[in-house]
């Protein structure tokens, strides 16, 4: 059992943790047959959510009948791996266990160097692509297929949005029973990833992780991208004008005004830099609408927009504002996102493409 290939795809030094779920074997016959192995430490412990520098066996109420779930320890890269690879490899001694539609493989990846903008970015991407992530995942665990794991094409704004800038914030932005789970990040430090069937196939477990991984680096390579925007949207040119000076407008609900957001350095460090940063405010819409002198947006009146701004310290007195759609800038001069799989081990885009003519 021990002579493994080890012929793994990349994976990065960030440390990630798998939780395994399956069905048909009592989880203490699971504990005993991975304790077997050398090496590995395996205890069956009921049910908790405490992390453990060993493996263990928990029981878990969303899964149909008898099983449970198997929960590593924390490991990384390929010693990681190979961990992972001799549990598998004890399974396949264990008869009568399987998978159903209930289970599903969680991840959870380490993101405790990563600041607020960076996990905001790469849940942003993650819902920007998650119908071409769908096409890899059985249609159980697609859309909003699965109340464990549902969309968050719908609360990716929520998380983008989130007043409070802090990782306590995101982790109260939405719920645990996502594709991309945000509330273990106060419990763990890390970011869980719940998307995945159920499986106890190790090349299927791997391929992920790695995915994953090469997903967060990309999404944390990108995170200073700006996004060109819609044209159709409200105040198209409004906001385009304002955002490329340096703002973010949105949509204050509760207060029913457009809030103007800086986005700029903070001012502790611009004054070293001698940039000026201007007070952030709030536009109601009938402020805005006398920019235009009719109903189109090509009815703009680009002087009126610039005293507007001006006088709300949006701008310095003459300065040129810029109408267009904003361009996206990079955090690296020649980074640009490429797709979903952009970054991610030719082994696993391979085994992916493989997947999408498999499931569809």
């Amino acid at each position: 059992m021990n002579n493994l290939n080890n012929n793994y795809p990349t994976l990065t030094n960030r440390t990630f943790g798998v939780e395994l779920e399956f069905v048909g074997v009592h989880p203490r016959d699971v504990a005993r047959a991975i304790n077997n192995v050398d090496g590995i430490d395996c205890y069956y412990e009921g049910y908790h959510h405490r992390t453990t520098a060993y493996w263990k066996l928990v029981t878990d109420q969303s899964i149909d009948g008898t099983g449970g779930e198997i929960v590593s320890p924390i490991l990384m890269g390929d010693e990681g791996a190979r961990q992972l690879e001799l549990v598998i490899a004890a399974l396949d001694t264990i008869e009568g266990i399987s998978v159903n539609v209930s289970c599903g493989l969680h991840v959870h990846l380490d993101v405790a160097d990563l600041t607020v903008n960076e996990i905001q970015t790469t849940y942003e991407r993650y819902a920007d692509y998650e119908s071409q992530i769908d096409m890899i995942m059985p249609r159980s665990r697609r859309g909003n297929n699965s109340r464990w794991c549902g969309s968050i094409t719908n609360v990716k704004t929520r998380v983008k949005n989130v007043r409070t800038k802090s990782k306590a914030g995101l982790a109260n932005a939405a719920g645990r029973y996502y594709k991309v789970n945000l509330q273990s990040l106060t419990r763990y430090g890390t970011m869980e990833f719940r998307q995945h069937s159920g499986t106890i196939n190790f090349d299927k477990i791997i391929n992920w992780v790695s995915f994953l991984m090469a997903f967060v680096e990309k999404s944390k390579k990108l995170n200073n991208v700006v996004k060109p925007q819609s044209k159709t949207r409200a105040f198209a040119k409004v906001r385009n004008a304002i955002e490329n000076a340096g703002y973010n407008m949105e949509w204050d609900r509760t207060n029913r005004n457009w809030k103007i957001v800086s986005n700029r350095l903070s001012t502790t460090h611009t004054e070293s830099l001698n940039i000026t940063t201007y007070a952030t405010c709030a536009l109601e819409n009938w402020e805005i609408t006398p920019v235009y002198d009719g109903a189109r947006e090509t009815s703009l009146n680009e002087h009126r927009l610039a005293s507007l701004m001006y006088a709300n310290g949006l701008i310095a007195q003459s300065v040129v504002i810029n109408t267009d759609a904003p361009v996206a800038s990079f955090a690296n001069n020649n980074e640009v996102d490429n797709g979903w799989l952009d970054g991610v081990d030719n082994k696993v885009k391979n085994f992916y493409q493989e997947r999408q003519v498999e499931l569809n």
